[in-house]
């Protein structure tokens, strides 16, 4: 599991990554195009923007949930442990 969180860690960080890249290039080219065709590209990007945040949220409540769920299962392997030895 610790595999896991550590992998989805590293792949939410690469998500930031991208949309911070993503939001920087999106505003140069916004403001480059102040055409009919910029406005449909910025209604675009906001779509990508709000499902690719959605995305991001979802990722990382799950890796709580796995973290959560890994702390669970070592406080029980720790009380197994401790009451085999009694």
């Amino acid at each position: 599991m610790a595999g896991i969180i550590q992998a989805t860690d590293d792949a939410l960080a690469q998500i930031r990554t991208l949309r911070y890249t993503v939001n920087e290039t999106s505003g140069a080219v916004y403001r480059a195009n102040q055409s009919r065709s910029g406005k449909i590209f910025e209604a675009r990007f906001n779509d990508w923007a709000s499902e690719f945040g959605q995305i991001e949220a979802n990722l990382t409540n799950l890796n709580e949930k796995v973290k959560a769920l890994r702390q669970v299962m070592l406080r029980a392997a720790d009380e197994s442990e401790s009451q085999a030895s009694h």
